[in-house]
C-alpha cells in the first residue's frame, strides 16, 4: 500500500473523531471511581495506572514511534505478526516486573488496587493503535480497542456505583485487554513456513532505542504520578492525577492531529515534503497553544466537575500543565514526524535520557516546595529539554522524507 498526499477525507474523519472517542471512554467510569473512593484508593489507582502505563511502553517494544511507518511502507500483516512476537516475548519480563514494583508502592496501602490497576494499564502495550495510523484504517482502532474499552468502562462504572468497591474498576479494565490481547494474537497468527524471520531476542534488540526512548520519556510524563508517589503524600499525587489525566484527555487534539497528518507527511512524494512537514508543525503548533491555554484557563472547573472538589486542581498545577501540553504537542511533530522515521534514534534516546534526568533532579524539591504544581513543572522542564536536544536533528531531517527502511 502506497499512501497518496492527499489526505482522503474518510481517514481524516476517522482519525479525528477516534482519539475524541478515545478520550471520552474513561468519563464512563472515572467520575463514579473519584467520588467512591477515599484519597488513598484514588492515590492507589493513579500510582497503579502510572506505573502500569511506563511498562506498556516498554511492552510495546517501540512500535508507537516505528509502526506507522513499517506498516505504511510493508507488508500490515507481516509487520503485525511481527509486533506481537516482539511484544510478547517483553510481556514476559515486564508484566511481572510492574505488578511486584506496584504492589510494594509506599504512596497507599491498597497494594491490591494498586497491582491490578498497573497490570490492567500494562496490556494496553498490545495497543494497535499504530497499525491503524500507519494503513489509514481507522475501523481497526474502533472496533480493536477503542469499543472493547468502552464496554468495560461501562460495566466498571456500574460495578462501583452498585458495590462501592474501587477494585471493580480495575479488574474490568483488566478483562478487556485480556479479551482483546487474545484476539490479537489469534489474528495475528504464526509467519508462513516459507518466510524467514528474526527471532523474539533480534527483534527486541533491534527495536532497543527506540523502546529505550517511549520508556524514558514515559517515566517523567505517563509514570509521574509514580515517581511523584516517592517524594510527595496522597493528596498532591491525588491533585495532580486529576489534571494529569484531564490533560491526556485534551490531548485528544494532539493524537487526532498526528493521526490524520503522519501518514501522508511520510508519503513518498519528495516534492512537497517540505511543504507538508510545515504544515504539520503549524497545526500541532496552534494545537499545543490553544490547548495549553485552554487547559490553564478552564482546568479548574474541568476538574471540578469530573472529580469532585476535593480533587479539583488549582492554578498552580493548570499553569504548569498547560505548558506542557503545548511542548507535548511540538515533540511529537520532532519525533514521530521527523526523527523516529528517519531513523535518527541516537538524538531521540538521547533527548529523552536528559528530559528524564532533568525531572528527576528537580521534581523533589519543587513537589516539596509546591505539592502538586510542582511535580507538573518538573514535567515541563523535562519535556523542554527533550524538545531543544531534538530540535537540531528534527531540521536536518526536515529537509526530505525518509528511507524506505525506517528501522534506523
Amino acid at each position: 500500500m502506497t499512501a497518496a498526499t492527499r489526505l482522503r477525507a474518510s481517514g481524516a474523519v476517522g482519525f479525528g473523531l477516534l482519539p475524541l472517542l478515545s478520550a471520552v471512554t474513561p468519563l464512563l467510569v472515572l467520575p463514579v471511581v473519584a467520588r467512591t473512593a477515599t484519597m488513598s484508593e484514588w492515590a492507589a489507582v493513579a500510582v497503579g495506572q502510572s506505573i502500569g502505563a511506563v511498562a506498556a511502553l516498554a511492552l510495546g517494544g517501540g512500535y508507537g514511534l516505528l509502526g506507522p511507518a513499517l506498516a505504511a511502507r510493508g507488508e500490515p500483516a507481516s509487520v503485525l505478526r511481527e509486533s506481537v512476537r516482539v511484544r510478547t516475548a517483553g510481556a514476559a519480563v515486564v508484566l511481572p516486573l510492574a505488578v511486584t514494583v506496584a504492589w510494594l508502592a509506599p504512596t497507599t496501602p491498597h497494594h491490591l488496587l494498586t497491582a491490578v490497576s498497573a497490570a490492567s494499564s500494562a496490556l494496553a502495550g498490545y495497543s494497535i493503535a499504530w497499525l491503524a495510523v500507519g494503513t489509514g484504517r481507522p475501523a481497526v482502532l474502533l472496533w480493536g480497542e477503542i469499543a472493547p474499552r468502552a464496554a468495560a468502562a461501562v460495566v466498571a462504572a456500574v460495578a462501583v456505583a452498585a458495590t462501592g468497591e474501587v477494585l471493580a474498576y480495575p479488574l474490568c479494565v483488566l478483562v478487556a485487554h485480556l479479551a482483546t490481547t487474545y484476539c490479537l494474537l489469534t489474528r495475528a497468527g504464526t509467519p508462513p513456513a516459507s518466510r524467514e524471520t528474526s527471532g523474539p531476542v533480534t527483534l527486541l534488540r533491534r527495536h532497543a532505542p527506540v523502546t529505550a526512548k517511549e520508556l524514558v520519556d514515559g517515566c517523567y510524563s505517563v509514570g509521574a504520578a509514580a515517581l511523584a508517589g516517592l517524594t510527595a503524600g496522597a493528596a498532591a499525587v491525588g491533585e495532580f492525577s486529576a489534571g494529569y489525566r484531564t490533560t491526556t484527555y485534551l490531548a485528544v487534539g494532539i493524537v487526532a492531529t498526528s493521526s490524520t497528518l503522519q501518514g501522508w507527511v511520510l508519503a513518498a512524494d519528495e516534492s512537497s515534503y517540505r511543504a507538508r512537514v510545515r504544515r504539520a508543525a503549524g497545526a500541532h503548533l496552534a494545537v499545543g497553544l490553544i490547548g495549553g491555554l485552554g487547559l490553564a484557563v478552564a482546568g479548574d472547573t474541568v476538574t471540578r466537575i469530573l472529580f469532585g472538589a476535593d480533587l479539583r486542581a488549582s492554578t498552580g498545577l493548570l499553569v504548569p500543565l498547560g505548558c506542557f501540553f503545548a511542548l507535548w504537542s511540538l515533540e511529537t511533530l520532532t519525533s514521530r514526524y521527523l526523527l523516529a522515521p528517519h531513523g535518527a534514534l541516537r538524538p531521540l534516546v538521547a533527548s529523552s535520557v536528559c528530559g528524564l534526568a532533568v525531572a528527576v533532579a528537580v521534581m523533589p524539591a519543587l513537589a516539596e516546595r509546591h505539592g502538586a504544581g510542582g511535580i507538573a513543572w518538573a514535567m515541563t522542564l523535562g519535556m523542554l529539554a527533550t524538545l531543544a536536544w531534538q530540535l537540531p536533528a528534527a531540521l536536518r531531517a526536515a529537509t526530505a522524507p525518509p528511507s524506505t527502511d525506517s528501522r534506523g
